[in-house]
């Protein structure tokens, strides 16, 4: 259990420099000092620049290769596991007016044959064209259900944790070898 719980808890944020993130030079000192960086062109998280008065638009476009969404769909923007903002899509398209500087990722919406497009980030930056396209599987192509597992190694490659993932049964199970 407490390695499920660890697992859980990890935010798995993205991280960026800033200097591409924001254009303002007094908004960049203001987190050079808060942050004790050296310069503009190290790395932040989302979550280190949260309180940013930055804000751009941002668009997602899914393109959806003959699937149908469910009405009411939404495409979610996540800091970690933060939800950041959520916007309805409307003919493939999912605007958001104002979204801080930063680095999320965009959940997209289950289809009714219940696929999702792989895996996506958006980088929100200031006067920037801040826009990702996902792509769906194409309608006439098998999915096939492929099982994951994540083994976690100490020295010498000693397997000492496992997570695995069925996705015909949904169940994620955690494994903690003793050693």
């Amino acid at each position: 259990q407490y390695l499920e719980d660890r697992l859980n808890a990890y935010t798995h944020s993205y991280i960026y420099p800033l200097a591409m993130l924001i254009e303002d030079e007094a908004e960049r000192q203001k987190y050079i000092e808060k942050l004790g960086l050296a310069t503009i062109y190290e790395l932040v998280k989302s979550s280190d620049i949260a309180d940013t008065q930055v804000t751009a638009p941002a668009t997602i476009r899914l393109n959806l290769n003959g699937h149908t969404l469910h009405n009411g769909s939404k495409v979610q923007l996540l800091d970690g596991t933060v939800k950041v903002a959520e916007a309805i899509v409307e003919n493939g398209v999912a605007k958001f007016d104002q979204i801080r500087a930063g680095v999320y990722k965009v959940v997209a919406p289950l289809t009714e044959a219940l696929a999702l497009p792989a895996h996506a980030y958006l980088v929100v930056r200031e006067n920037r064209n801040n826009e990702k396209t996902l792509d769906y599987p194409q309608i006439d192509i098998t999915q096939k259900a492929i099982s994951q597992k994540v083994s976690l190694q100490g020295l010498s490659n000693w397997e000492f944790a496992t997570v695995s993932y069925d996705p015909s049964t949904k169940q994620v199970q955690y494994r903690q070898n003793k050693g």
